[in-house]
């Protein structure tokens, strides 16, 4: 399975235990919380940048940069000596959001003692991809400081690693977590490839990195085929082609089987635990991305109209959906037909997800291989056979394409405006993988 990619967010959390690491994290003395200084009266962006909630004082912030004589940047990287480490974080937000794009506006930051403000910066290096700071992020590859949130921890070390490689586009095998030796080797294989290659054009790193990812991802070695998926991911909408035919699969690629036991006959009252198992059946390494929650569960209660033979022709009316009983399972049970059929409104197309989210929710199997979800069903609201069908959703089908459109929707052809003598040849849309499916029938007694 993939090891995440740490997404960088922020929120504080207010626990003493967290705010004590915190504060051994800042190399504070004593193991105290540093102390917090109040800003001078008169000074509004001051002000503004001591707010323990930036998003809250983003407005403010902006209003009052507007109104300050000189540049936004040069005026943000003057409170690079202000004793408060919420203020320097802070003004370096302030500045990503002000579109400081060069390395230089950044260098007051960039030896700050807190990892926060550390980590903020090497943010603002990946957000605007700022070429000239690859020395700067080589050089954060040992940099042990960690970083706390509500959403997880990470080390500088690991933000940097993430930066470097969408920076970059390349990756050299640097485990955060391996031996000293190992992540020496992998810095001084990085630091030959930028002496090599700094002078180009970072579209030639990015065709590059694509390359060297797609090698990768052909190897039988999995850690190699994991470190190309990631870095197809991190090079972001360039890399979304790539990304998206290394995780195509065929029909029987990936065999689904589910069964749902119990000790004795299960009653309506009920909840039977089941197994979705997903196998590899091919001959190679198969990569998904099943979506991290439970399995999208139906139960629906046969009917002898249900399970007579089905008519060809279109019927009227619909099934009619009830909802209700316990467990994550949704129940619908069979109505009889109604009256004259309405026209069916479309579905909303699912949202696309991010290459990242997608490279994070991976799981490479090997053949014979086998992924395996455990859920309950039950109980019923009536007596009877009832058929339990389960889907482990694929978040590679909603992969976000450099246009903005998902996998399942992706379509090559002509434009709609274009006008010629003979009609273009429209290629046909290249279909999305299987879904992963599987269904079992229960006979729930009184």
């Amino acid at each position: 399975m993939l090891p995440r990619i740490q997404t960088f967010v922020h929120h504080r959390v207010a626990p003493a235990a967290v705010s004590l690491l915190l504060a051994l994290a800042a190399g504070s003395p004593g193991g105290a919380a540093p102390a917090r200084v109040a800003p001078p009266a008169g000074d509004p962006l001051l002000a503004s940048l001591a707010s323990d909630d930036y998003e809250a004082a983003r407005l403010e912030i902006e209003r009052t940069l507007r109104a300050t004589q000189g540049p936004a940047c040069q005026v943000l990287g003057s409170f690079a000596a202000q004793r408060d480490a919420r203020v320097r974080e802070n003004a370096v937000r302030a500045m990503i959001d002000s579109g400081c794009r060069r390395f230089g506006d950044y260098r007051p930051y960039a030896d700050d003692r807190s990892p926060w403000v550390a980590g903020v910066v090497v943010k603002a290096i990946e957000r605007h991809l700022m070429v000239e700071a690859v020395p700067y992020l080589m050089d954060r590859l040992g940099d042990r400081r960690m970083v706390i949130t509500g959403e997880g921890s990470w080390t500088i070390a690991q933000a940097a690693h993430r930066a470097l490689r969408a920076l970059t586009c390349q990756s050299f095998h640097f485990d955060p977590q391996g031996s000293a030796q190992g992540q020496r080797e992998a810095i001084e294989a990085w630091r030959a490839w930028y002496a090599a290659h700094q002078g180009e054009a970072r579209e030639a790193w990015v065709a590059s990195g694509i390359a060297q990812a797609r090698d990768y991802i052909s190897r039988d070695y999995s850690p190699h085929r994991v470190e190309g998926f990631q870095l197809l991911a991190l090079i972001g909408a360039p890399g979304v082609p790539a990304l998206r035919a290394a995780l195509d699969r065929q029909e029987g690629d990936l065999r689904a089987r589910l069964a749902c036991a119990s000790d004795e006959p299960p009653r309506v009252t009920d909840e039977i635990p089941c197994m979705l198992e997903v196998v590899n059946g091919s001959g190679r390494r198969i990569a998904f991305a099943p979506d991290p929650g439970p399995p999208q569960v139906s139960l629906t209660r046969q009917t002898e109209a249900a399970a007579a033979p089905r008519d060809a022709r279109p019927r009227s009316g619909a099934p009619a959906r009830k909802e209700g009983g316990a467990g994550r399972s949704a129940k619908r049970e069979t109505a009889p037909e109604a009256g004259p059929s309405r026209a069916a409104t479309a579905p909303a197309p699912p949202a696309a997800v991010d290459p990242v989210a997608v490279a994070n929710a991976l799981v490479d199997l090997a053949p014979g291989e086998t992924l395996r979800r455990e859920f309950k069903v039950g109980p019923v609201p009536a007596a009877g056979r009832y058929e339990v069908r389960t889907e482990l959703r694929d978040l590679s089908l909603r992969l976000r394409s450099p246009d903005g459109s998902t996998a399942a929707s992706s379509s090559s052809g002509a434009s709609a405006g274009a006008r010629s003598a003979a009609p273009a040849k429209v290629a046909k849309p290249i279909p999305p993988p299987p879904p992963i499916v599987a269904s079992v029938v229960i006979r729930f007694e009184q």
